[in-house]
Parts: C-alpha cells; sequence; structure tokens
C-alpha cells in the first residue's frame, strides 16, 4: 500500500471514529437533565423510605422507577457497543445495572447508573476541552512551507517534505515541522 493510501485510509477511520464519538457526546449531553431528575428520584426514595418505614411502598415504586430510567439510556448505548462486536465500560455497566434490576437491588442500581451518567458528562467535558485545544495547536501549522533548494526558495506542501530537508522560517511565521535551526537567529514561541 503506498504512502498515500495509508494516509487516505487513516483519515477515513479518524473521521468515522470522530463521528461516532460526536454522536456519543451528543446522546450522553442530552441525559445530564435526564441522570438529575431521575437521581433525584432516587434521593426521594430514600427519604420516603425513612419517613414511611412501616409503609414502603411508594419508596419501592420510587426507587424502581428511578433506577430503571436511569438505567436505560446506559443499556440501550451498551446494546448498541456490543451489537458493533465493541466492549466499552459502559458495555460492562449496563451488564450490571441489568443484574442488579434483575436482584431487585433498585437503589444500588439506581446509584451505580446515576453516578456512571455524571461521570461520562464530567468525561465529556473534560474531552471536548481537550479536543479544542489540540485543533487549536494543530491550526498553528502552517500546510505550505518554503524548501530551500540551493539559493532558490520552493513552496511545498508539508506532505512533500523529506528528512534533511531545509526549510526558511520567517518572523512571525509558525514552523512547518521538527527540527534544528542551523543558520539565523530569531526569538520563538
Amino acid at each position: 500500500m503506498s504512502a498515500e493510501a495509508e494516509n487516505i485510509e487513516h483519515n477515513v477511520h479518524s473521521q468515522d471514529d470522530e463521528h461516532e464519538h460526536q454522536d456519543h457526546a451528543h446522546y450522553h449531553a442530552k441525559m445530564k437533565p435526564f441522570a438529575l431528575v431521575f437521581g433525584g428520584a432516587l434521593i426521594l426514595a430514600s427519604f420516603l423510605a425513612e419517613a414511611f418505614y412501616d409503609e414502603p411502598a411508594l419508596a419501592i415504586l420510587s426507587a424502581r422507577l428511578g433506577s430503571v430510567l436511569l438505567s436505560i439510556p446506559i443499556v440501550i448505548d451498551a446494546a448498541k457497543h456490543i451489537a458493533k462486536g465493541k466492549i466499552h465500560m459502559d458495555s460492562l455497566v449496563g451488564i450490571a445495572l441489568i443484574a442488579a434490576i434483575v436482584m431487585q437491588k433498585y437503589q444500588e442500581a439506581g446509584i451505580i447508573a446515576f453516578f456512571m451518567l455524571i461521570a461520562i458528562a464530567l468525561e465529556e467535558r473534560t474531552a471536548h476541552g481537550a479536543q479544542k485545544s489540540i485543533k487549536g495547536i494543530i491550526s498553528l501549522t502552517p500546510n505550505i512551507a518554503r524548501l530551500l533548494k540551493g539559493n532558490d526558495e520552493i513552496d511545498v506542501k508539508l506532505s512533500e517534505f523529506n528528512i534533511g530537508d531545509v526549510v526558511r522560517v520567517r518572523p512571525g511565521e509558525n514552523f512547518p515541522a521538527d527540527g534544528q535551526i542551523i543558520k539565523g537567529t530569531s526569538t520563538v514561541n
């Protein structure tokens, strides 16, 4: 496979992964309010269990409702990943949630689902910030550089660089690639 074909193949996979990540991030962004509302149902279940310990039906109903509804998005997401042949942390948590609900450990299932959704929301926020920083750094890299051939300067794309090529970087310009300064003086950031 040629270098160009490898690059094209790599870019296609990167775009697919980016699209899947964006879908995943969008899905979990919609789940934040969901997690808060039904997490509240679990907290309510705890208070109801304390307040009406002789009549636990309302507390049990609230716990069941909260745990099942919090678990649904995680279990659906897990099923999608498993159907694609991918196992993620969400998949394992989804299986654990199903097991907890089957064993009638509703509050435990709900608490796990609640903290999982909150953790995913925090993870997405952190990842989004990191992606934004990386894109900012990448945008600083020029697409074209001045390749020196004897006394001539030739504008070339970065993909046409070879190890050992010499380029000229003028004041205020960004370096097109890693290298070693062989001539001249300046201040760089």
